[in-house]
Formats: structure tokens, C-alpha cells, sequence
């Protein structure tokens, strides 16, 4: 994954925003190593892409909510241009994690096998073991009103892609009972960027109905149809749908 480049346009604003040329003509379109530097040191490249635009492309991917400063050298723009500020900065953005998708699965090969997957998205690579040591699969039970901490958990397992910006969670095989229950998924805040320069502001969580025995299996649709034939006469058809696929007898 190539990292997002840094851009920075200069010019001024009104109602709009108004370009101004401010690149010595002889570095345009060309790598530029002298007159800049960012603080913290990141390695990466610096073009002027055009007369009024500079772009930073980094080698590697920027850290979650880090504040940077870039510093300027008179020289390094063309003669005669006065800038507001020679050390602008900026900061990247703060570490963020969505569950995506969590669903309840039966395995299509071994209908005895039922579990809950989910899909966790990171907005920059993450540190795996934060993210082991961090999550939690727990039935959702109230005790006084309050989320029984104590409630029933369950293992997982987790897979990441290769970029550590999707997390892949299955639970352990799950039961189905007489009564429906909710399990409650949660990302806890100590899930840090793979930098270590931010985690999570809060925690994030989800819930899924596991159902109950009653409801688990059961006609879903049935539709009563006239077909013809082979000998193109009407007969009557039957459908019926479940919510599960059945076996012949």
C-alpha cells in the first residue's frame, strides 16, 4: 500500500481560495532536498508538482494523530515571496476502528458448527497484539441494571490482512439454547496503531442476536405456483423456503 502524500497548495483566500506562484521556476517538476525539513523526521521525498503546489510523499505509512512541523528556509522559495509563516504544521488523523460486519455463521459443510464472525477496519496498520489482548466476545447480561462484566465469554480467533488494517475475528463454536441472547462484541481503547502514537479514543462495541432453537430453524416463505408439464399440462407446485437448508429424507 503506497502511503497517502502529503499537499500543500500556497496561495491565499477570500471567499475562495486563490493559487499564487511561489516555486523558483528551475524546481519545477523536480525533487527538492534543501530548504525543508519536517519535524518529527519522517523519510520521504519533496517535489514541486507545480509552480504553487509541493507535494511530500513518504516512505513509509505516516503514524496515527502525530503533529508535525515542517520548517522553511527563505531561499528555498522564489525571490520576493513573503510567506505568513515559514513553520506551518498540521497533525495526522487520530486512530479509529469500525466493526464493519458481525454476523452469526453456520458452517455450510458442518451445520453443527455455529459461530460469530466479524470484521474490524483500521484507518492506519495496527498493532496486532494490542488488538488480541484488547477485544472481548461476552454474552450481554444486565446485573442491577448495569452490563454483567462477569457474564460469559468466549475465545477467538483473529486473522489480519497484509497491510494490518482489516482484523478478521471467528468465535469459538457457539451453542443454541431455548432463549435468544445478544452477544456483545467490544474493542476496548488500549488498541494502539502499529506506531504506538495514538489508540483508540473509546471503545467500540457491537451486539448480535444469537437465536433460539424455535426460531433457529423454520419456514421462512412457501408460494403456491402452476407450472405446465412436459405434456404441457398445469400442475400445481409447492414451494416452501427455511431458514436453513435441509437434507433429503
Amino acid at each position: 500500500m503506497v502511503p497517502n502524500p502529503l499537499l500543500i497548495d500556497f496561495g491565499y483566500s477570500t471567499n475562495t481560495f486563490t493559487a499564487q506562484s511561489v516555486a523558483p521556476l528551475q524546481n519545477i517538476n523536480k525533487e527538492v532536498t534543501d530548504g525543508v525539513e519536517i519535524i518529527p523526521d519522517i523519510d520521504g521525498t519533496w517535489l514541486w508538482e507545480n509552480d504553487s503546489r509541493l507535494i511530500f510523499t513518504p516512505s513509509t505509512d505516516w503514524p496515527a494523530g502525530q503533529q508535525y512541523t515542517i520548517k522553511f528556509t527563505k531561499e528555498f522559495f522564489a525571490p520576493g515571496v513573503k510567506m505568513e509563516t515559514l513553520t506551518p504544521s498540521f497533525s495526522t488523523k487520530p486512530f479509529q476502528a469500525i466493526i464493519s460486519e458481525f454476523k452469526f455463521y453456520q458452517d455450510p459443510l458442518n451445520a453443527k458448527l455455529k459461530q460469530a464472525v466479524a470484521t474490524v477496519a483500521f484507518n492506519f496498520p495496527v498493532d496486532t497484539q494490542s488488538v488480541e489482548n484488547n477485544i472481548s466476545f461476552m454474552l450481554q447480561a444486565y446485573n442491577d441494571g448495569k452490563l454483567d462484566l462477569k457474564a460469559e465469554h468466549f475465545k477467538f480467533s483473529v486473522k489480519f490482512d497484509e497491510h494490518k488494517r482489516i482484523a478478521y475475528l471467528r468465535s469459538e463454536p457457539l451453542s443454541i439454547t431455548d432463549v435468544p441472547r445478544y452477544l456483545l462484541l467490544t474493542l476496548n481503547k488500549g488498541i494502539q496503531s502499529a506506531t504506538h502514537s495514538s489508540d483508540i479514543a473509546r471503545a467500540v462495541k457491537s451486539q448480535l442476536l444469537i437465536p433460539d432453537s424455535s426460531s433457529y430453524f423454520k419456514v421462512d416463505k412457501t408460494a403456491a405456483l402452476i407450472i405446465r408439464n412436459e405434456q404441457d399440462r398445469p400442475e400445481q407446485l409447492l414451494t416452501i423456503e427455511t431458514t436453513l437448508g435441509v437434507t433429503e429424507s
